[in-house]
């Protein structure tokens, strides 16, 4: 869907932009929060592109139906303390999944 795709370019320039702002990000995690996400963009927005053609063609071969569902409270607050604002994003809990993967290890 377009909608889909207009709202990961929309989620990428949000988080590129909320990371640059001083007052929303604690002051230890905003250089690493940004260098994580900085050096993961291409990768996110390559996925979060696959997904968006899979869920439009309803052929769900490499993301569950789960992903694309709305990202829970517990996921925002989550991303919230890795050094990111995703209030108000509107991210699915795939794309919430994605960016919690990229702060923590995969055991």
């Amino acid at each position: 869907m377009m909608y889909i795709a207009v709202l990961v370019v929309i989620v990428m320039i949000a988080l590129y932009f909320i990371s640059k702002r001083s007052d929303s990000l604690p002051v230890t995690a905003k250089p690493l929060a940004k260098q994580v996400l900085n050096e993961n963009i291409d990768w996110l927005q390559e996925r979060w592109k696959r997904a968006e053609q899979e869920q439009r063609l309803g052929s769900y071969k490499t993301f569950p139906r789960w992903y694309f569902e709305t990202a829970t409270d517990d996921q925002i607050d989550q991303i919230g303390k890795m050094g990111l604002d995703a209030n108000g994003l509107n991210l699915s809990n795939g794309q919430a999944s994605d960016i919690i993967g990229l702060f923590e290890s995969a055991d």
